[in-house]
């Protein structure tokens, strides 16, 4: 963050000002609840004024995802610049409809939808609605790394289900999860181990492995190695690998897409993991509305003109 976002963000991230001021003693409560609804009022004064100086007109690839205010409550949908690594529009809510108030925000700075090369999101339903309502002509690039986040759950599906008959499978989560490459000696030993003794999850395993794959293909390969990869986890009979086969086959357009955009939405997990951070250190927020604007000050590269 700049030393203006720190400026501002100083009193946001105190304890006093976060859902932590009800920690305070009764009496002291109200006065630091006025004291918190001024400076809020300041920080969104300035946040607002500077945004409306914000030029988009050069924005071409954006990326889409969410984050929360509370822990499964009050989603908050994120849209970056994926070439300046800034944050241009936060909006409450992950439905469709925030797609709309990203075009009209996109529009008032300067910018067109047109003007868009290339989106980024996960598969959520309501982001491909919008997706197509507002930005019709703009492709759409399905992350990597929530792909490999579904089919990380569909492993540990397997493993669940032959753990029943394998008590040893029950505290071997993490094996089955981690790139072989972030395993110690001896926890690979392991691994090979239980590879050799579980043929269901060692199935999964390579499967998920072999998905990895697909990043790696050279473009004039890559859709048919996905092809012959959908065929063969569906052949596995593993039911949960079979289904996220499906999935890769019903958004196909946008999982391929990546062979010629080779975006994703890594910048946009490391926004997120940042205002998590600042919430934490707040003890969270009491409105949608004061996380946003922490998300601008956290990753907007706002310039508030300060010297510096």
């Amino acid at each position: 963050m700049g030393e203006a976002g720190q400026r501002l963000h100083g009193p946001v991230r105190s304890p006093g000002l976060g859902a932590g001021a009800g920690d305070a003693g009764p009496r002291h409560r109200p006065a630091l609840r006025r004291a918190d609804n001024r400076i809020w009022r300041i920080v969104h004064f300035h946040v607002e004024r500077v945004r409306a100086r914000e030029d988009w007109s050069g924005v071409h690839r954006a990326g889409m995802d969410e984050t929360s205010r509370r822990h499964g409550h009050h989603y908050v949908s994120m849209f970056v610049d994926l070439d300046r690594v800034k944050v241009l529009f936060a909006s409450p809510g992950r439905d469709a409809e925030s797609l709309g108030r990203f075009k009209a925000d996109l529009e008032a700075h300067g910018g067109r939808a047109e003007q868009l090369s290339e989106l980024c999101a996960d598969m959520a339903p309501a982001y491909r609605k919008g997706a197509e309502r507002y930005f019709p002509r703009v492709p759409i690039t399905f992350d990597r790394y929530h792909l490999m986040q579904n089919l990380n759950r569909a492993v540990d599906q397997v493993r669940r289900q032959e753990q029943e008959n394998a008590s040893e499978l029950k505290r071997s989560r993490y094996l089955w999860l981690m790139n072989p490459g972030r395993l110690s000696a001896g926890q690979r030993r392991h691994l090979t181990r239980l590879r050799r003794e579980h043929s269901q999850t060692a199935e999964a395993y390579r499967l998920k492995l072999s998905f990895q794959e697909f990043y790696l293909q050279p473009a004039s390969e890559a859709e048919l190695y996905l092809a012959d990869w959908i065929e063969m986890a569906i052949k596995s009979g593993l039911e949960p690998i079979a289904d996220f086969a499906c999935s890769i086959a019903e958004h196909w357009d946008g999982v391929v897409r990546w062979i010629h955009s080779r975006i994703s939405n890594g910048v946009l997990e490391a926004i997120s993991s940042l205002v998590q951070a600042a919430k934490r250190r707040a003890r969270g927020y009491r409105t949608t509305e004061n996380l946003i604007a922490v998300v601008y000050l956290t990753a907007g590269k706002l310039d508030f003109g300060l010297p510096t």
